[in-house]
């Protein structure tokens, strides 16, 4: 359903800055009051690259970004990655990786901990 922002609070309330948005519309008696939703916001512009989760993104000992690329089974090798930042959830990854490449997401954190 479609938004109209309305305001924002001054002061964050538990680590979160409270908005108002207004809706109209039959979508709306499918909500309660005070009910929480996750809002996402479309923007015009738009990013060329992979969607990946943003656990899947690790830290090497060079401080690069990096993912785990399965290259066979039980193997993994790092590929340095250049990203942008999509959502609170996802980054896109705008070099560094290729169409098929299948990447870890799970458990990514503990492939990067054995090296």
């Amino acid at each position: 359903m479609a938004l109209r922002f309305i305001g924002a609070a001054r002061s964050l309330r538990e680590q979160a800055l409270p908005m108002l948005f207004q809706a109209e519309g039959q979508a709306l008696s499918k909500l309660a009051v005070g009910q929480p939703v996750k809002v996402y916001v479309q923007t015009a512009t738009r990013v060329k690259g992979i969607r990946v989760p943003a656990q899947a993104l690790l830290k090497s000992p060079a401080n690069q970004t990096v993912v785990w690329v399965k290259t066979a089974a039980e193997r993994f090798e790092p590929r340095t990655v250049t990203t942008e930042i999509l959502d609170g959830a996802s980054f896109a990854v705008m070099s560094g990786l290729k169409a098929g490449d299948r990447i870890a997401t799970q458990g990514a954190s503990l492939i990067n901990q054995i090296r």
